[in-house]
């Protein structure tokens, strides 16, 4: 729950954007122009005044430290990043109060320090170093286990008090916090090193694996702290990270699916990038947030430009992932039978719910038995097929078959699966010509009650055509025509992605010309939540 300020700051906002949308954002935005902002919004509450913690409640101990529930066997533990979130969330609520003059602020004071207290006792010295533990067994590693992106939040946290304070002692902190995102990996550091490419690593435990928005957050972490610190070292780091982000950045795109990675798989090079495509919408909007920050802290027109593709790739990520998808009812494919499921949750649209909505997750009972199978429109030849669970409640048994010349044909088996990454996310790579029907089975549930499923998808493996296919079956909708993109021989000799590609270079080259503001684009998608693009249906 948010602050009054807050709440103020969103209707002035949305009456703003809504002013905009009617107005302004005629067939994707054609037509911009700018419009003064109330004073209000723009400057006095243009950020969250957050709520204060309650000791002893759901979500804190009894000093006011949060303390998040990761259920199972780890239960309640400290997560350093989120406690240095709310270190830094309280600060900046205190500035604001005293700005305003309100009694309130001396209480936001005393949360922020509390929590500096509180690391106090938490941070472990290593030689000159000052490292930040998790206390809890996570993706594979044992703890104590250490983040690149939670040592540049906490080095933040320790900076502010250097402001508040002017006491040295936290400068040298903060400093000490730094210093192992400058050491390489294999040297017990977060430091990845590939050549001139460097990257601060997330997770170091049981391997390096890139995660893209731990390397961002750090260097803007790092940045904030140096404004103050003025350490030519890490000025230098800053500026080599920068340069490897512009050099790595777009390995993690995946145009073939209109989507993008979160991380890489473990132990993979830059080199020959393994890529794990993101299924978080909640990533995305993180991705997009630093790709403007940096923008605004460097001014390299790169992170604008990206800004703008990997938004056309959130415009367009779900009419493409709905259509390339061949169990998907707008493909023509119709649901048989499905036996195990809660009738209150809706299976077709779990099929397709790429844009992960709460509501649309499919749930199976354990008790029964969990077989759903779907005639497609025609035979297909099956390329990939991905799902994804909700965490925890995933099948460790499960089997994926096709109906080919006339009989089930096994294409996935999983006995005691284990997701791999940071969600329950599965992908499977295959190429099975003539599939009528698919037919999934589930089983072993781990001990739950009962398995939720995110989405369910079956893509053809037919390279650039797939691509093909989907636009020009889409070719009439606002969002696609927009663009002027012709469907003609020209673009039938591209290659897997590259039609996607185009119409992602369309989108960038429109807005770019338009000299968009990306912080209104941004305001646009966090207000009013990431499906609503600036663009109208016709009237």
């Amino acid at each position: 729950m948010k602050g009054n300020w807050n709440f103020f700051y969103k209707v002035c906002r949305l009456t703003e954007l809504a002013l905009l949308k009617r107005y302004l954002f005629k067939a994707l935005g054609v037509i911009f122009f700018s419009i003064s902002t109330v004073t209000f919004c723009t400057n006095s509450a243009a950020w969250e005044v957050v709520e204060l913690p309650s000791p002893g409640k759901e979500g804190y101990d009894d000093k006011g430290i949060r303390y998040h529930n990761y259920g199972g066997s780890r239960g309640y533990q400290y997560n350093p990043l989120y406690v240095a979130n709310d270190a830094i969330s309280f600060s900046e609520s205190y500035r604001f109060l005293t700005e305003q003059s309100d009694a309130q602020a001396a209480h936001y004071l005393k949360a922020y320090w509390d929590v500096v207290s509180w690391y106090s006792d938490w941070l472990v010295r290593k030689n000159d170093w000052l490292l930040v533990p998790y206390k809890f067994d996570a993706r594979g590693a044992e703890s104590p286990w250490y983040s690149a992106i939670t040592q540049a939040r906490v080095a933040r946290v320790f900076i502010i008090a250097y402001e508040l304070s002017g006491d040295e002692k936290y400068l040298s902190t903060a400093e000490s916090l730094l210093e192992p995102l400058f050491v390489e990996v294999d040297k017990g550091g977060f430091l990845y090193r590939e050549g001139e490419i460097i990257f601060f690593e997330q997770h170091v435990k049981p391997l390096y694996d890139h995660t893209l928005n731990g390397h961002m957050s750090a260097l803007l972490d790092m940045n904030y702290v140096n404004r103050i610190l003025k350490s030519q070292k890490v000025q230098t780091y800053f500026e080599l990270g920068v340069a490897s982000l512009e050099s790595t950045f777009w390995l993690f795109g995946i145009p073939e699916e209109m989507s993008f990675g979160l991380m890489m798989q473990p132990g993979a090079k830059f080199s020959k990038p393994k890529v794990i495509e993101n299924t978080y919408k909640s990533y995305d909007l993180k991705h997009l947030e630093y790709l403007k920050d940096l923008y605004h802290v460097t001014g390299n027109e790169f992170f604008y430009d990206s800004f703008i593709r990997y938004y056309a790739v959130m415009v367009y990520r779900d009419l493409f992932k709905k259509g390339a998808n061949v169990v998907s009812a707008s493909a023509g494919a119709l649901l048989l039978n499905s036996t195990g499921f809660d009738a209150s949750y809706n299976l077709d649209r779990a099929i397709d719910n790429y844009s992960l909505n709460p509501k649309d997750y499919a749930v199976f009972n354990s008790g029964k038995k969990n077989i759903f199978e779907i005639q497609l429109s025609e035979k297909k030849r099956v390329g990939s097929i991905s799902l994804r669970f909700h965490w925890s409640e995933y099948p460790r048994q499960f089997t994926i078959k096709g109906w080919v010349d006339s009989k089930w044909v096994e294409l996935v088996s999983e006995n005691d699966w284990e997701p791999p990454g940071a969600a329950p996310l599965y992908d499977a790579v295959l190429d099975v010509t003539g599939v009528e029907k698919i037919k999934f089975e589930a089983s072993n549930f781990s001990n739950h009650s009962k398995l939720m499923l995110d989405f369910f998808s079956v893509s053809e493996t037919l390279g650039a055509s797939r691509e093909l296919g989907v636009w020009e079956a889409a070719q009439d909708q606002m969002v696609v025509r927009f663009l002027g993109l012709k469907f003609d021989e020209e673009l039938k000799d591209l290659q897997s992605g590259q039609v996607n590609n185009r119409l992602l270079d369309r989108f960038v080259a429109s807005f770019k010309e338009k000299k968009i503001d990306i912080n209104d684009l941004f305001d646009f998608l966090g207000l009013e939540g990431v499906q609503a693009y600036p663009y109208v249906k016709e009237d």
